[in-house]
């Protein structure tokens, strides 16, 4: 592609030609991320199709729509048309339905060698027992352990599984697809050629649950959720699970609360003056536990009583260690309870959030999605948009998940466009590509579509870590930089790195020091992008901001990944949180639970992957402008933002409309009487007929012999899940068994030895066990959510220990003179952290 003016076009994807054939939610939603970015999306819909809701109208904003029929073989031609000069093409539909409409990858692809072509079925084509059904959101949750484990204490108490309206899986699939579509553009400047790229929506999920699904053989008891004593977990906690099946719905609330109590202190709701609740969410943290008791006047009172604050790393095992919450003593944690909940109780809940946010301290009052979407701070930096409508008046939407060019004043987004189809051809004229000195697809086999793209990772925890992952899916060279002094306890920066470390090298390095310093400007030199979750204050403290970087190497980008950050300053961008603090303060926990008793909706699973994903899209996206521009770019993304979209419809409402009803709560079980979960004689099964088709519920009253829900509801109890499976199935009525992640493990692991060639492009979701340089066995997800029919993604090399590439890395910088010995010595580089013996401390 030419280079061009930046000035005339601040807009990433300018002149990229989408063509979206999606429905519901995932293929629509990733057609709006790149048209945030620019691309000119055309939205095919059928001649009948009328914005019934808010969130269709928002889907479609800043894209043409053209209706087409595509049943009719007038329409198919000119779709056709349409895909003959695109870069782009997005469909969501069952497998082989493209294909129905003569508008399939293979014929498409011949006419346009230079297509990218998504799919984003409900289940693989290659998953032989799934692909053809009917894969609604919550068909496709209960495929994935969404209604079992992502409460911790029900799942602990082996409770029944609970509905969960967040559509998860559209909204991961989504972002993977925007991912995929980009590296594949970026891929075709070097091979001429796009590519057929398939997304299912199970994997996406499974994407999203990789951090609860990782499993530790014999991991150190501290990393148990939660910890307790072997004969409690091994003994007793299989008799409580046998009475709290038995004991109803009412005496299973009851349950639930008393093990909700038993939370640490530092990570909770509290009741505040007010009668609002706050969460504090400060765990295993130097600086954050602490600042915690400071901010309440506590911290001293502690101190003279006998608690110690001492590193998350201390592995002596100690009772008496703020900064170790898994084995503090039941009488600290509490004491610590006691405490806290008086002293908040003596203050307004917002007077409290202000106080610890002001602290750095990840804390946030519990409020419902309304109240999140209408604050004036989110509305100001733009999270939370109001936008033009052709048929509600206006609506209010989350605004661009990413920013590229951060500095630039971003262009407001607007209503679709109804277009005719001669109009837009004419927009589109065929035009000849370059092709020479490309070279062929074969030239990327093995390497991936981000041959040669070199990503500095300066984050922690699991958003930043996990867009480094991603990128290195795509095959880009990833060097994770840490300093030498750990702040995050070993649960949250060594147990999740397991997952979201791997295939990445590793090096220790104090980037404050003047010989670190040189170090670190010698690697960026070398770098394309640059990724931190700092907030702008410690990033120019650092030296990492996007101005200084620019200065050491003009064209950098730079990923930012922040809490609060929306497009623009004038928010709470400087405030600090996590995954579950974003949970509580935009309505999720009040979603999943009540208003009076919140549940975490599982943690990182929710908002934290979703974040880091979009933070690759970021990247991906100011990559391929580098290509056109030959500008670097400040990239930006944050949990509040990944918030909005992972509530997707329920955080878009108008006036004029009502938008939609949800289930919620912990006794919700589906959308309607016959699309919900239902218990069997041996388990639960998933049930889902097209909601608000009545038509839809005789169909499943004929198939099984009943009148009405209550009947049924008492029928799918009298047989196994396997039986109504086998009728339903007959009967293409769409269900599937309600799994929970300890079935996954077992139906879809395959034990592998660790090898980086084995692919991912074929078959269901599978889990991978081996054995893990940690010395124990380890089960993870494979990467199956992106499947690239030209540069099918490789099974990634483990995590590997904090600082075990330093050497190597150093050596390999020849501007480094000092010897390597000399650097360990003066503490500029470290091999290991000082605390660690082990890779897993215990």
């Amino acid at each position: 592609m030419s280079k061009m003016n930046p000035s005339s076009s601040p807009r990433p994807l300018e002149g990229i030609r989408v063509v979206d054939f999606g429905h519901y939610l995932a293929g629509p939603l990733a057609g709006m991320f790149l048209a945030d970015q620019g691309a000119d999306v055309v939205r095919v819909r059928h001649p009948d199709a009328v914005y019934l809701f808010p969130h269709e109208e928002a889907l479609d904003r800043c894209k043409r729509v053209v209706r087409l029929n595509l049943k009719s073989a007038e329409d198919q031609r000119k779709a056709l048309r349409l895909l003959a000069t695109a870069d782009i093409a997005i469909e969501n539909f069952r497998p082989g339905t493209m294909e129905g409409w003569n508008l399939g990858p293979e014929k498409v692809s011949k006419l346009n060698p230079r297509l990218v072509y998504l799919s984003l079925p409900g289940f693989s084509k290659t998953d032989v027992t799934r692909a053809k059904l009917q894969a609604w959101e919550g068909l496709l949750g209960a495929a994935t352990g969404l209604f079992t484990d992502i409460s911790l204490s029900r799942n602990l108490l082996g409770l029944p599984p609970v509905y969960s309206a967040i559509p998860l899986p559209s909204v991961y699939g989504a972002v993977h697809a925007s991912c995929a579509a980009m590296a594949a553009l970026i891929a075709r400047e070097r091979t001429g050629l796009g590519d057929v790229i398939e997304v299912p929506l199970a994997d996406a999920a499974m994407s999203a649950m990789a951090g609860i699904l990782l499993k530790v053989e014999g991991q150190p008891r501290r990393y148990d959720t939660p910890v307790l004593p072997s004969l409690v977990r091994k003994a007793i906690l299989p008799i409580v699970r046998a009475v709290v099946r038995c004991v109803g719905e009412e005496g299973q609330g009851k349950v639930l609360a008393g093990a909700e109590a038993l939370l640490p202190p530092f990570f909770k709701s509290y009741r505040c003056s007010d009668g609002r609740l706050l969460f504090l969410n400060a765990l295993d943290h130097k600086h954050q536990s602490p600042a915690a008791l400071v901010v309440l006047g506590l911290l001293d009172e502690f101190k003279r009583g006998g608690l110690k604050v001492l590193s998350p790393y201390e592995c002596e095992g100690r009772t008496d260690n703020l900064n170790n919450m898994a084995l503090l003593s039941r009488f600290w944690k509490k004491k610590l309870t006691e405490r806290i909940s008086e002293t908040l109780a003596t203050l307004p809940a917002r007077e409290w959030e202000t106080r610890f946010q002001k602290a750095g301290v990840p804390a946030g009052v519990q409020r419902s999605t309304a109240e999140w979407m209408a604050m004036p701070v989110n509305k100001r930096t733009g999270i939370s948009i109001e936008n033009p409508s052709i048929t509600f008046g206006s609506i209010q939407q989350p605004g661009p998940i990413v920013s590229v060019n951060y500095d630039h004043e971003p262009k407001t987004t607007c209503a679709p466009q109804a277009a005719d189809f001669f109009d837009i051809e004419k927009s589109w004229p065929k035009r000849e590509f370059e092709t020479q000195g490309k070279r062929p697809t074969g030239f990327l086999a093995g390497a991936g579509l981000l041959a040669g793209v070199k990503v500095l990772d300066l984050s922690n925890v699991i958003a930043g870590p996990a867009a480094t992952r991603t990128l290195a899916e795509y095959g880009a060279d990833v060097i994770k930089i840490d300093g030498p002094d750990p702040t995050i306890g070993p649960r949250m920066s060594i147990l999740f790195g397991i997952d979201v470390g791997q295939g990445k090298r590793s090096i220790i390095v104090d980037i404050k020091a003047p010989k670190g310093r040189e170090i670190f400007v010698d690697l960026v030199r070398r770098a394309d992008v640059v990724l931190h979750n700092n907030l702008d204050d410690a990033a120019q403290r650092l030296g990492i901001s996007h101005s200084q970087l620019r200065g050491i190497k003009p064209d950098i980008i730079t990923v930012q990944v922040s809490a609060y950050g929306g497009t623009g300053p004038g928010g709470w961008e400087e405030f600090a949180a996590f995954d579950p603090v974003l949970q509580d303060v935009s309505g999720i926990q009040t979603r999943f639970g009540s208003d009076g008793s919140p549940q975490l909706h599982a943690i990182a699973s929710c908002i934290d992957y979703l974040t880091g994903y979009s933070a690759t899209f970021g990247a991906l996206v100011a990559l391929f402008q580098r290509n056109r521009l030959q500008v670097g770019s400040d990239v930006r993304t944050s949990l509040a933002r990944a918030a909005c979209y992972i509530q997707f419809p329920f955080t878009v409402s108008s006036q004029e409309s009502a938008g939609l009803s949800e289930p919620s709560g912990q006794r919700a079980t589906g959308l309607t009487a016959t699309h919900r979960i239902f218990e069997t004689s041996n388990n639960w099964l998933f049930v889902a007929t097209h909601p608000g088709h009545l038509d839809a519920d005789k169909d499943l009253y004929k198939t099984v012999g009943v009148r009405n829900s209550t009947q049924l509801t008492k029928l799918f109890k009298t047989r196994p899940s396997e039986y109504w499976l086998n009728i339903l199935q007959r009967a293409n009525i769409a269900a599937h068994p309600v799994f929970s992640l300890d079935e996954i493990r077992k139906q879809y692991t395959q034990s592998i030895e660790i090898d980086t060639s084995f692919e991912m492009a074929s078959g269901p979701y599978r889990v991978l066990r081996h054995q893990h340089p940690c010395g124990l066995e380890v089960s993870l997800m494979a990467p199956t959510w992106v499947r690239s029919e030209k540069n099918p993604i490789r099974r990634l090399s483990p995590a590997p220990a904090y600082g075990s590439h330093s050497r190597e890395i150093i050596q390999q910088l020849d501007t480094v003179s000092v010897p390597f010995e000399n650097l360990v010595q003066e503490r500029i580089v470290l091999e290991q952290w000082t605390e660690l013996t082990t890779y897993l401390p215990t």
